[in-house]
């Protein structure tokens, strides 16, 4: 018989243990061996993050320098314009607001200078002739720029825009929602009152009837709160920086764009995200079906970052104040 216990060399099994720790010793560390080129890559990837990010700030930037380039006034000639017609309030521009509707209610549109002629006539009958509005050339200004860019986009390039020489006033057919939305930049009154005078002219363009009648509802639709957005965006009542939206390009780097009307309501109703969720400075809707919006919806959406009227999204809460964004 075999023997049942095998007696093993001490100095062959010390060999053999010494060669599998040299063995396990010499296997390759992927991480360790490579220690170098990832701290290299990783110091690239932040280099060329940083340079992204530098190239998108210089392209936002760009397009900023082209909204303010494009602006017809500034916001220190807004401010000079407000403070220059402190007779200019609430009551007489809706008295200008019923007077327009009532003479061109029909077609609800008119040019310039027929325009101007109704505003005149009101004012004078309210206050005597020497009421007028002060620093009117820069009303002039923005109206012309604003025509410039509706007959731009929609592509009447060669119809042109009629001036007359001696005047230097437009002569084409322009919606009263427009006129009545850069009068609003001489309006002496508290930024409540300015939205609630934007949501009638909203209310009187979207309604058949005559001026002291309203819709049933009391509210105004989705296509009018765009429609408002864009005369402010075009009477320079919106600050640059909510109009400069991220472009569809984002590879190699981030471009960007001046948002349309639609595209800056859509964004502020909806959140920057696209999401249906409340954030801070939106307005959150119940349903996606939401087509008509009332004046407090109104007047949050102005406040929000997307849209910013007159600054609006800039000016702190007061601490203790309520929110009036709707819930």
């Amino acid at each position: 018989l075999p023997p049942l216990i095998t007696r093993t060399n001490p100095k062959t099994a010390a060999t053999t243990t010494t060669r599998r720790k040299k063995s396990k010793a010499d296997e390759p560390n992927l991480f360790l061996d490579n220690l170098g080129k990832i701290f290299l890559a990783a110091i690239a990837t932040v280099v060329l993050m940083l340079v992204r990010s530098s190239h998108g700030t210089t392209n936002k930037n760009n397009i900023r320098d082209d909204v303010e380039t494009l602006s017809a006034l500034d916001p220190l000639e807004i401010d000079d314009l407000r403070d220059a017609n402190t007779e200019f309030t609430l009551d007489v521009l809706d008295e200008i607001h019923k007077e327009v509707y009532s003479e061109f209610g029909e077609t609800k549109e008119a040019t310039y200078n027929e325009f101007i002629s109704v505003v005149l006539r009101v004012m004078r009958r309210l206050k005597g002739d020497a009421f007028t509005i002060e620093l009117g050339h820069l009303m002039d200004r923005v109206v012309i720029a604003a025509m410039e860019v509706q007959y731009s986009n929609s592509g009447n390039d060669e119809k042109g825009i009629m001036m007359k020489e001696e005047q230097g006033m437009v002569d084409e057919k322009t919606p009263l929602s427009l006129l009545l939305t850069a009068l609003t930049l001489a309006l002496n009154s508290t930024v409540r009152d300015r939205v609630s005078i934007l949501y009638q002219i909203m209310k009187q363009q979207d309604n058949t009837n005559d001026i002291d009648s309203s819709n049933s509802k009391g509210v105004v639709s989705e296509k009018m709160i765009i429609q408002m957005i864009d005369h402010l965006q075009k009477t320079c009542q919106l600050v640059p920086d909510s109009q400069i939206i991220e472009s569809n390009v984002s590879y190699p780097v981030q471009e960007y764009k001046i948002g349309t009307a639609k595209e800056l309501y859509f964004k502020a109703r909806n959140g920057d995200d696209g999401g249906k969720k409340s954030k801070e400075g939106t307005v959150p809707y119940k349903d996606e079906e939401h087509k008509m919006v009332e004046e407090d919806e109104f007047y949050a959406l102005l406040r929000t970052r997307w849209i910013c009227a007159w600054g609006e999204c800039y000016v702190k809460k007061k601490r203790g104040a309520s929110d009036e964004t709707i819930s």
